[in-house]
């Protein structure tokens, strides 16, 4: 997926639901309900422009491939790539919180999250594209 490795074995990836082992690791016990049963690639062309950096992840700009339930065809998305090798268990599980409760925020004052993936290494959230250069701090 994304950020890493070759793209052939990327895109023959599948990215499968949270196990019953990782839902138990999630604070609240719930899982992010919408992973999505389609690759990232399938849905998202992630480019190389790196909109920041961080302790477990980068954020890089992006594009719908097609119109989703959220995004149009062509719409620029922030996408957020997770390394999980690099997050404690506490850390995943609030990660997993903090996506449940994304998922159900609506609101045009608060960043909104388009897709969730997530596989055995990684965590990939598509989320709005702030205007005005402040993609990072908004994702």
């Amino acid at each position: 997926m994304g950020c890493s490795g070759s793209k052939k074995a990327a895109a023959e990836e599948v990215i499968k639901p949270p196990t019953t082992a990782e839902k138990t690791e999630t604070a609240s016990g719930k899982v992010p309900h919408a992973v999505s049963p389609h690759t990232l690639e399938a849905l998202y062309t992630v480019n190389k422009h790196k909109l920041g950096e961080g302790a477990y992840g980068v954020v890089k700009d992006g594009q719908a491939k097609e119109d989703g339930e959220h995004v149009k065809k062509g719409q620029h998305v922030a996408i957020k790539f997770i390394d999980k090798a690099k997050l404690q268990p506490e850390d995943k599980a609030a990660l997993h919180d903090e996506i449940i409760i994304n998922q159900a925020m609506h609101h045009p004052s608060i960043v909104e999250m388009y897709d969730y993936f997530e596989d055995a290494k990684e965590m990939v959230i598509i989320m709005e594209a702030c205007k005005g250069g402040g993609e990072f701090f908004c994702v």
